[in-house]
């Protein structure tokens, strides 16, 4: 698992591997989405990838979001 960058149009864009993760998108405020997946996932958000559902819950725990 491992998130890449890359900039468009000035704009920071976080990309995922192919690899099969859960993947918590979030602004550092509110969750975006949360969802499992083997595609690549590219978001102007932060994207936290994580082996099981629970450790995303720790995450948005963690960070205490919305």
């Amino acid at each position: 698992m491992e998130i890449t960058q890359y900039i468009l149009s000035g704009v920071t864009i976080n990309k995922t591997d192919s690899d099969m993760s859960w993947r918590l998108i979030h602004d550092g405020k509110k969750i975006i989405d949360l969802f499992e997946s083997s595609g690549i996932t590219q978001s102007m958000y932060t994207i936290f990838l994580a082996d099981t559902e629970a450790e995303c819950q720790t995450e948005i725990y963690s960070l205490n979001l919305e």
